[in-house]
């Protein structure tokens, strides 16, 4: 059994939970599973867990919007949503990124579980074969920042979508799977290592645990703006990115009010927000090279 999540630094444009959040903290009951789970699945010692992972994501998205519980393709994710590159695993938030645009397919199509590059070449040529059926695709995520509010938002994604959210577990190796629930004490995570792991393919990890990186809400649709001027406006993509990114926010009475002047009051907030973004971009990057020194230095 393999890894396969490598860490990423990720995008200062990348979008949070909270800025969809329609959950507040006395909501929440003192245990929850959601009702949307995808099928256990088995990576066995290849290094596709993210690819695992996201399909089951987007498995749990399609069984919620049509109530058919359907497989979908883990070797055309890993073999198609890595970009250009070819090395073992896949980081999560691009991968994320390339399926809002590649898309997959039935598992029955694409059944195979291969290791690189034979999976690139083989996702190609099915990519080729059943291009029509491959409309599974990433509509939009949403991350959860690791800081004090995490297991509260964690929990209020679960409760407001009931779909399993993507996560990162550190550690040696790093490992990528589904949280699917809670109760007074522990998260539940569904694992991709068959059912004969854990219980039937579950296990629990503490609520309070540092040990959860790159986790993400993954949603097949694009969540709507919630302005009532900004549809068909052609800056809409840009707000959609700002806004929910966190850098941006509308009016009290609904508005986003595109086409009016900023004040300087407001661009200073924004180059303010800007740079927190980068600042946080770049002491990841700094912590990513120093493990990497330390990782040199040990060998």
């Amino acid at each position: 059994m393999q890894n396969g999540a490598l860490k990423s630094v990720g995008s200062a444009r990348a979008y949070y939970y909270n800025t969809i959040c329609k959950v507040k903290d006395e909501e929440l009951p003192k245990e929850y599973k959601v009702y949307f789970l995808p099928n256990v699945l088995d990576q066995g010692y290849v290094n596709s867990c993210v690819a695992h992972g996201v399909a089951g994501a987007l498995s749990a998205n399609h069984l919620r919007n049509t109530g058919e519980k359907l497989d979908l393709s883990v070797l055309l994710i890993y073999g198609l949503w890595r970009g250009d590159m070819t090395g073992e695993g896949m980081f999560v938030e691009s991968t994320l990124d390339n399926g809002r645009e590649i898309g997959t397919s039935p598992r029955a199509l694409a059944p195979e579980n291969l290791e690189v590059p034979e999976a690139i070449k083989k996702a190609k040529e099915y990519a080729e074969k059943y291009q029509r059926a491959m409309i599974f695709k990433v509509g939009s995520f949403y991350k959860m920042r690791q800081n004090a509010n995490f297991a509260s938002d964690v929990k209020k994604a679960l409760y407001q979508y009931n779909l399993p959210i993507v996560t990162v577990k550190e550690g040696t190796p790093r490992h990528c799977e589904l949280i699917v629930g809670w109760d007074e004490d522990n998260f539940i995570l569904q694992n991709s290592y068959g059912e004969s792991y854990g219980d039937g393919g579950y296990h629990k990890i503490p609520i309070t645990t540092k040990n959860l990186d790159d986790t993400y809400l993954v949603l097949a649709e694009k969540v709507k703006l919630p302005f009532s001027d900004t549809e068909g406006h052609w800056a809409e993509k840009y707000i959609r990115n700002v806004y929910f990114a966190g850098l941006m926010e509308g009016y009290p009475d609904g508005t986003f009010a595109p086409d009016n002047f900023m004040t300087r009051a407001e661009v200073s907030k924004l180059a303010d927000e800007i740079m927190k973004a980068n600042d946080e971009k770049n002491k990841k990057l700094e912590e990513r090279i120093r493990e990497l020194e330390e990782l040199v230095m040990r060998k």
